[in-house]
């Protein structure tokens, strides 16, 4: 673990290093959306021989990219793919066993070890019309990790759903957590400094904190939304006052407590719309340990909710410092004007990780502060293949509306199937995952289609933007039949944006009135997507991971399940390498 402490530094001091020796390009216009003579978006074909999405590749990169392909096909491979390498570092050594990973899957799915090399690979993406997403993919394996699927288990998993990147971080200490901050801010910094256009940087919440504590964090805020809905007679989503005091003497009946709270929500004007995660956000921030429970007063609650989590002090300490970390790594990238992305992560964790996505989106999306950008800054990432994700997504939608800031939303299908089924299972509750890929499929389509939807009746373009309540999505998908239903349902909602202004002042303040919508893949996957979304003007993204060959061999690993489990896809992309290699030599 020190090593990769060490070697983080390393990259560290490379990313602060000045950018004067890597001139930025001087025309963003390729990551503006671009819009025919009639004010219509021009619609994309995904034909590989219309489009050629690798016809820009050198031959290396094409043999290369087949090599990868290949191989993650071998499944023995892939699945013991942790302990072949032992082995092979064991027989040959590291510095062989690492050019050989360097020149095949991390080529093929990282954008580089250092600064220089992740910078030259975002602008490279930009020539095509692409910006990035930016991650340090380092993943932390600590000792005595068990190698079994549990709720704190760190062991890769088989994906079937290519999305969302399960990047995990396994917790060792308070200072580790503390470290990872300045990685966050050094890794938002190069996003700034590099990028042209809108560009975005990504974390994973379980790098800051104890997973453990998450856990239990969620657990609290399921519990919590669960007696809200106890006491919302209307079922408005959200408590009054009287029925808040009602809510919490039904757990506990603590009047210091009800005190403390109601002053708190009277201090961020939540007078008569207290919902969950109002009242968690303000629980973990009061230096208060949690009381006894109730026990008494309501005996149907305490049915539904028979032991309330409660935090220690030394807990709550804890619950504070993870908290500090997230809002100094959502104030860089706000006052860097970079927007972060807070990826979704297992069920057990989200609850949690929604109550502090939720309040840093209220704070640094806020419509009536933001100085330097009119657009969602941060934006929580939703899976749509667990059965609640829709409600959920109208739910913060509202209450985004209710309380005056940008709502961003990433919609992904799902990153953790195998290990939601095992673990439902396992404890004996009902699986959050819908039943059928299809169910999925519907479940992501109609989500998007709601948020343009609401796109369509809430904005409009021709008003002031600094009093407007905006929407922002992006479409993270590998499926091209969704990509088009996006593109189908922009047409019929007619969601174009007019031409670009000729003016390089105008087209900056052009592209924040109509950043409403955005696509992305992962580098190294669907070319064939990306680059003709590119080049038709729509905002595309590659997520793009970089750090040390080691540290990233984790992250690869799973890019190499990804693509061995989801095989049409893999063989999808190695014919279209194949018709490449075959327009380039006649003899193939």
């Amino acid at each position: 673990m020190l090593s990769t402490v060490r070697n983080s530094r390393t990259i560290l001091r490379s990313l602060s290093k000045p950018l004067s020796s890597l001139p930025l390009y001087e025309n963003a216009n390729h990551l503006q959306t671009h819009v025919n003579t009639t004010g219509k978006s021009k619609k994309p074909t995904f034909e590989p021989k219309n489009t050629r999405p690798y016809k820009d590749k050198s031959i290396p990169e094409l043999l290369r990219s087949l090599l990868v392909y290949q191989l993650c096909q071998f499944q023995p491979l892939v699945q013991h793919g942790e302990a072949i390498l032992s082995h092979t570092r064991r027989v040959f050594g590291d510095r062989f066993t690492d050019a050989i990973v360097k020149m095949t899957f991390f080529h093929q799915f990282c954008g580089g070890e250092d600064h220089y090399q992740v910078v030259g690979k975002m602008r490279s993406l930009q020539q095509s019309g692409i910006g990035s997403i930016l991650d340090y993919a380092a993943e932390d394996e600590g000792p005595g990790e068990s190698t079994h699927t549990t709720a704190y288990s760190t062991n890769a998993t088989t994906l079937n759903v290519i999305n969302q990147p399960a990047r995990e971080y396994d917790y060792e200490s308070e200072e580790l957590c503390d470290a990872r901050v300045e990685t966050f801010h050094h890794c938002i910094q190069t996003v700034h400094d590099a990028g042209q256009g809108k560009q975005f940087s990504a974390i994973k919440l379980t790098g800051l904190g104890n997973p453990k504590l998450l856990k239990r964090m969620a657990d609290y805020s399921k519990q919590i939304k669960t007696t809200i809905q106890a006491h919302d007679k209307d079922a408005k989503g959200y408590l009054t006052r009287d029925e808040f005091v009602t809510a919490h003497r039904s757990l506990y009946d603590d009047k210091k407590r009800i005190d403390a709270l109601l002053h708190r929500f009277d201090m961020n004007n939540l007078h008569e719309s207290i919902d969950f995660i109002d009242w968690c956000s303000i629980s973990f921030a009061l230096d208060l340990e949690e009381p006894e429970q109730q026990t008494t007063s309501n005996a149907s609650m305490v049915n539904i909710i028979p032991d309330i989590v409660k935090f220690t002090n030394e807990e709550i300490d804890l619950i504070h410092a993870l908290q500090t970390r997230a809002h100094s790594v959502a104030k860089k990238a706000s006052d860097l004007n970079v927007s972060l992305l807070i990826d979704a992560e297992q069920s057990w964790f989200q609850p949690a990780i929604d109550v502090i996505s939720i309040g840093l989106q209220q704070t640094f999306n806020d419509v009536n502060q933001q100085q330097t950008t009119q657009q969602p800054v941060i934006f929580n990432t939703y899976q749509c293949y667990l059965k609640d994700s829709l409600d959920r997504i109208k739910e913060d939608l509202a209450r985004s509306t209710r309380r005056g800031y940008h709502f961003g939303a990433k919609l992904v299908r799902g990153a953790y199937m195998h290990r939601e089924r095992t673990r439902a299972a396992e404890i004996g509750y009902p699986s959050p995952i819908h039943n059928s890929f299809q169910d999925t499929n519907d479940c992501y389509n109609e989500a998007v289609d709601f948020l343009l939807k609401q796109i369509w009746k809430n904005n409009d373009l021709n008003s002031d933007i600094m009093n407007m309540h905006l929407i922002e999505v992006m479409c993270a998908t590998h499926n091209k039949e969704s990509i088009e239903k996006v593109i189908d349902t922009l047409e019929m909602l007619s969601l174009s944006n007019p031409p670009p202004p000729s003016s390089p002042e105008n087209q900056q303040d052009h592209k924040k009135k109509n950043s409403f919508l955005s696509f992305a893949q992962l580098y190294g996957m669907s070319d064939d997507l990306t680059i003709p979304l590119g080049k038709n003007g729509y905002h595309v993204y590659k997520y793009l991971p970089y750090g040390k060959v080691q540290e990233v061999i984790p992250y690869m690993l799973r890019r190499a399940q990804e693509n061995g489990d989801v095989l049409g896809k893999s063989q999808h992309e190695r014919q279209l390498l194949l018709i490449e290699l075959k327009e380039r030599f006649a003899i193939f």
